[in-house]
C-alpha cells in the first residue's frame, strides 16, 4: 500500500458508518470527561452518578472511589466488585476494595457526607500538613533572612 492511502481508506470507511455510532462515542467521551472534572473538583456525589452511566471497569472503579470518599462504603464495595467482574486483573480496584472493607468493619455505616475528607487520602493530608508546618518555620520577612545570611557570610570569612 502506498503512503497516504491508509488515511484515505480510513476516511472512506468512516464516511460509510452511521452517524449514530460516532454520536454515541461523543456522548461517552463527554460523560467521562465531565465525571473526571467533577471528581477533580471533589464533587464526589455528581462524579459517582456520572461514572454509573458508563459501563466499563475503569468507570466502575472511579465510581467506587467517589463513593468511598463520600463514606458510602457498602456501595463502594459493590462498585469495586463490578470493576473486578469486568476486569479481574484490576489491581488498584482489588487494593482499594480491601481498604474500604477494613474501613467498613471499623465504623458502622452512617449517613454519607458530601465532600467529606477522603479516607483513602489521609496520608496525603498528613503530608500536606507537615509541609505547611515546615513552611511556617521559614521566615516570611526577607530582610531578616538576608541580614542573617550576610552575618553568617561575614563571620565565615574571618
Amino acid at each position: 500500500m502506498r503512503p497516504g492511502y491508509a488515511g484515505f481508506i480510513w476516511l472512506a470507511w468512516a464516511l460509510s458508518q452511521p452517524a449514530a455510532a460516532f454520536q454515541l462515542q461523543d456522548v461517552y467521551s463527554h460523560t467521562r470527561h465531565l465525571a473526571d472534572q467533577k471528581y477533580r473538583a471533589q464533587n464526589y456525589s455528581a462524579a459517582a452518578s456520572l461514572y454509573a452511566a458508563i459501563d466499563n471497569a475503569e468507570a466502575a472503579y472511579n465510581q467506587a472511589n467517589s463513593l468511598a470518599y463520600l463514606g458510602e462504603y457498602t456501595r463502594a464495595i459493590a462498585a469495586y466488585d463490578s470493576a473486578l467482574q469486568k476486569k479481574p486483573q484490576h489491581q488498584d480496584a482489588r487494593f482499594n476494595r480491601k481498604i474500604v472493607l477494613s474501613l467498613l468493619k471499623k465504623s458502622p455505616p452512617s449517613a454519607p457526607k458530601e465532600n467529606a475528607p477522603p479516607p483513602l487520602a489521609r496520608k496525603q493530608q498528613e503530608k500536606k500538613q507537615a509541609q505547611t508546618q515546615w513552611l511556617n518555620l521559614v521566615p516570611d520577612e526577607t530582610t531578616s533572612f538576608l541580614q542573617e545570611k550576610f552575618l553568617r557570610d561575614h563571620l565565615s570569612r574571618r
